[in-house]
């Protein structure tokens, strides 16, 4: 048995917890925050690669200076930690221009609610489409949201099909 082995075999017998506890630093929760950036951008969460392909990401080292200089990580890791770690409250990079990756002129700190609801309110309000359904021309339409609105067809199908992660189907959507 090898020494990762060895290691899988004692975190799952402790839930992790080493992990966790360390994850609940501000190293250690930096360190997460950057794998899961680097996740994004390489390709490893592979639902919503296409939203980072081909998108820069900075340096390791340069994020962690970038973090460690910076009073409102601080100010929102420790709101984080006083509620007692709830999520909605940890400390996120926003991306400032989704079009673009991960650079010092391009991220800010934010709550990961904030985050959240920031993309929902600019999630495909730009991108214009044109709907098809069995081959048949229904519309062109200023945005997802707006072809959902004004179709018997919900956001997340349009959505789906408009990106690519949803192929099959009668229903078709080309970005304009």
């Amino acid at each position: 048995m090898d020494k990762l082995e060895k290691q899988r075999i004692y975190r799952s017998r402790n839930g992790n917890w080493n992990t966790k506890k360390y994850e609940k630093t501000h190293k250690g929760f930096l360190m997460r925050l950057y794998r899961n950036m680097q996740s994004r951008i390489y390709g490893v969460q592979k639902y919503k690669f296409y939203l980072y392909e081909g998108k820069e990401l900075l340096n390791r080292e340069v994020f962690y200076n970038w973090a460690f200089n910076s009073p409102d990580f601080y100010k929102l890791f420790d709101a984080y930690k006083e509620s007692g770690f709830n999520r909605k409250l940890a400390p996120s990079v926003d991306r400032i221009d989704s079009s673009k990756g991960y650079s010092l002129d391009n991220m800010e700190w934010v709550t990961t609610s904030e985050n959240s609801r920031r993309g929902a309110l600019n999630k495909d309000n730009k991108i214009p489409v044109r709907i098809f359904y069995n081959d048949v021309l229904i519309g062109e339409f200023k945005s997802i949201q707006d072809a959902a609105n004004q179709t018997e067809f919900g956001y997340f199908d349009i959505y789906h099909k408009a990106v690519g992660t949803v192929k099959s189907g009668r229903l078709k959507v080309e970005k304009i």
